[in-house]
């Protein structure tokens, strides 16, 4: 069906703590051979995708896998590529 009404679930974000970059936290993560899932919304606003594999690639990984749909019940429901550093990898995936 068709979402004709979409509600918000916050008028507005409150942050006791601002964490301005996780690069440093990841990093240190794949250094370690951690695996790790981060994912975006197709179409946030707050926090674009863009931006998120903009500091993924300061990580300085590797192409694994390119970029590619996944599906759901034969929908597309967003987009995933792979990551390698060493013996880690990081995933990144956009839901709609």
């Amino acid at each position: 069906g068709t979402i004709t009404d979409w509600k918000r679930c916050s008028k507005s974000l409150i942050y006791e703590y601002d964490v301005e970059s996780v690069v440093q936290h990841h990093q240190l993560l794949s250094d370690r051979g951690f695996q790790a899932l981060v994912y975006s919304g197709d179409h946030d606003m707050v926090v674009p995708y863009m931006g998120t594999l903009k500091w993924i690639r300061q990580l300085n990984v590797t192409l694994d896998e390119e970029w590619r749909p996944w599906n759901v019940d034969g929908q597309v429901a967003g987009y995933v590529e792979k990551f390698k550093n060493k013996q880690a990898y990081i995933m990144f995936a956009t839901v709609k």
